[in-house]
């Protein structure tokens, strides 16, 4: 009878211990906290954290061929990947010949599933880019999904100065590209770094979603919209 007490008292003593020592877990890390100074020796050991990338652009289309100053090529990817070689990079290009391109359902369908799978949409903002880009951009911002933007200073979309509408309008940026990128960037090495943030701390930049578009449209009315004539405001 008194071993049987023993060890039903040795048994709770051993729970109790184990309930103190989950006490001190910290349940509340942020996701993608752990840097290249987190592992021990050995780290050439551990797998590349992988990240999707999706490459919105102008796709060439015709007699025109893919060039460094139009579209998205493999120079680029590889630069971006180099760039970003602490990870896995798996790079998603509606230029890749990967499904039936007769087929414009199908065409739609892999687009909107490339952006919808991706961690973070990469637009190549160089020059005027059309409906699609656009499509892209705010898909990706209905679901949550960063996008940056290559739109060099004095290029298409990001001017010092231009008019709009017979408007001078100083220190000009499309207010579509504005508006739907969490980043707009010179090049793409600095679009790696902000890559690099973004994964390692995604609570440390504020990604625009559905409801910033809301946001903004209050903005706009508070601010600019003129009520019907008759209708005090």
């Amino acid at each position: 009878m008194y071993k049987i007490l023993f060890s039903l008292i040795m048994m709770l003593v051993f729970f109790q211990k184990g309930l103190v020592s989950m006490e001190n877990v910290n349940f509340s890390e942020k996701p993608f906290q752990t840097s290249g100074h987190d592992f021990p020796q050995g780290r050439e050991n551990y797998p590349k954290r992988k990240i999707t990338v999706y490459l919105a652009g102008k796709i060439p289309k015709g007699s025109e061929v893919s060039n460094d100053a139009l579209h998205w090529t493999q120079r680029h990817m590889d630069h971006l990947r180099s760039s970003l070689d602490e990870f896995e990079v798996v790079l998603l290009n509606p230029a890749f010949k990967d499904c039936d391109l007769t087929d414009q359902d199908t065409v739609f369908g892999r687009d909107m599933h490339y952006v919808f799978s991706s961690d973070v949409i990469f637009v190549d903002a160089r020059g005027s880019r059309g409906l699609g880009v656009g499509a892209e951009m705010m898909w990706a911002k209905v679901n949550g999904i960063p996008v940056i933007s290559w739109a060099p200073k004095e290029t298409h979309y990001n001017k010092s100065a231009t008019v709009v509408l017979g408007t001078p309008v100083p220190g000009f940026i499309h207010p579509f590209v504005a508006g739907l990128s969490d980043k707009v960037v010179e090049n793409i090495e600095d679009g790696a770094e902000w890559i690099k943030q973004f994964v390692k701390d995604p609570y440390s930049v504020k990604i625009k979603t559905a409801k910033s578009i809301h946001s903004i449209m209050e903005y706009y009315k508070a601010n600019q919209l003129e009520p019907p004539v008759g209708v005090n405001p």
